[in-house]
């Protein structure tokens, strides 16, 4: 593509890594200047956002070249997606001509609002920061997905101490989490999980801070399957203690309705769709369990 003016680039850098540097140095070669907008900039010291966006910036200044053409933006939740737009218009105060992404829901946000995005796909294997961060609590290989200065960085700056300190027990609650039953093609969706715990699962995901479960499950859905919602009713709410392996989860079930295409994203690796009668073997969590309620729900048993 012909090198755009100005290009803008949005994440939350928990941690900065090597799949944002690649994303980055995508869009600086394609630009004559870059924002690099930090997301959730007012969310710092939770499981989800341990770092403050000060030091999430020190993170990416200190694996950027100098002779790069960039300027980094500090940006707060809104925790609306209808103003979210220009909320990060009126925040940067800067025109941007194209936006580079690989995460769905931004892509689709600046698309209905007018903008070009270039959808981008990483060359390496995906990588999370969620991932990263237990790679972190569990004494993972975590330092060989971030830049060697983030990793510097992280551990003089106290970063693992922190993430264990707030995922231990002392700070332990239960997590909220959604999940969505999505009615779609005369059967529901299903994800075939990218990380472990491996297998096929409803989509859904963690509810983020100063976010309702409404909002969190049609973002999840958007995220994992590309689908927009309409969540239609309340199945119920989980909370078994051993319904997650890797943490004590309790998980609002809704049932929706979907338009749309769907695509795998986030950290699905693939999505299908399903009738009663042919669901899988390997499904993960407590969601068989979950997906018999539903089944029984509408009059239909095994």
């Amino acid at each position: 593509m012909k090198k755009k003016k100005v290009g803008f680039v949005i994440g939350r850098f928990h941690p900065f890594h090597k799949g944002h540097e690649e994303l980055i140095h995508y869009a600086a070669k394609r630009t004559k200047y870059l924002i690099i907008g930090v997301g959730s900039s007012d969310q710092h010291h939770t499981v989800d956002n341990p770092f403050t966006s000060k030091e999430r910036i020190e993170m990416i200044n200190s694996c950027l070249e100098k002779k790069l053409n960039y300027t980094v933006v500090p940006i707060p939740d809104i925790n609306n997606y209808a103003k979210w737009v220009k909320h990060v218009e009126d925040t940067v105060k800067q025109k941007f001509d194209v936006v580079f992404t690989g995460n769905k829901v931004v892509q689709d946000l600046f698309e209905k609002a007018g903008y070009e995005v270039v959808n981008f796909k990483a060359k390496k294997s995906y990588i999370s920061g969620a991932a990263i961060r237990d790679m972190m609590t569990k004494g993972g290989q975590w330092k060989r997905l971030v830049p060697d200065s983030v990793a510097s960085f992280i551990e003089k700056a106290g970063g693992i101490e922190r993430i264990k300190d707030l995922n231990s027990n002392k700070y332990k609650n239960p997590f909220p989490t959604v999940d969505i039953i999505i009615e779609y093609k005369n059967g529901i969706v299903l994800i075939e999980r990218m990380n472990e715990p491996h297998g096929w699962a409803i989509p859904g995901g963690f509810v983020e801070y100063g976010e309702s479960v409404e909002t969190a499950a049609v973002r999840e859905a958007k995220e994992e399957t590309s689908l927009d919602v309409k969540l239609v009713k309340l199945l119920g709410v989980y909370s078994d203690p051993k319904r997650d392996v890797r943490k004590h989860t309790i998980s609002t079930v809704y049932v929706a309705k979907a338009e749309g295409n769907a695509l795998a994203g986030d950290d699905a690796k693939y999505l299908s769709v399903f009738t009663k009668d042919s669901l899988p073997e390997n499904i993960c969590f407590d969601h068989r369990k979950i997906l018999e309620d539903y089944f029984k729900s509408k009059g239909e048993t095994k």
